[in-house]
């Protein structure tokens, strides 16, 4: 779809409308928001990364996964989407894949703390598991 300068700037309303329902934590509203900036702007990783964010608010984990991974199709340099799929696995129980999106969170952002962090979390998490 080819739009215009106009038509792109007025697509970004959506992006704030779904950030201020997102603070208000009103997240099927801001979801809502953000599927009408992905309708007009389906090449732009914002609008999945954010709505990815208030699905994983809402413990709809999958979908979340799902629009992390389109983020990541759109924007492959974007730490914070691996990161947050990591978080949703791991949710899920896919403690090895949570891993793997941690480990490239930091390949592509060296000083990610808490990407570092959940490495740690969830392998003391697996090994619990061992011993149960």
């Amino acid at each position: 779809m080819n739009m215009n300068t106009r038509e792109i700037e007025d697509s970004k309303k959506y992006i704030h409308r779904g950030v201020t329902k997102y603070k208000l934590n009103k997240f099927q509203e801001a979801i809502d928001e953000y599927n009408k900036f992905i309708e007009v702007n389906p090449e732009c990783s914002i609008g999945y990364y954010n709505r990815g964010l208030a699905y994983h608010n809402l413990k709809e984990y999958r979908k979340a996964i799902k629009d992390y991974t389109k983020s990541i199709e759109c924007k492959p340099s974007s730490p914070f989407s691996y990161y947050c799929r990591g978080l949703c696995k791991y949710n899920l129980g896919y403690y090895e894949e949570a891993i793997d999106d941690y480990k490239k969170a930091i390949e592509l952002k060296p000083d990610y703390e808490m990407a570092y962090n959940n490495i740690e979390i969830t392998k003391q998490h697996i090994n619990k598991l061992k011993l149960n």
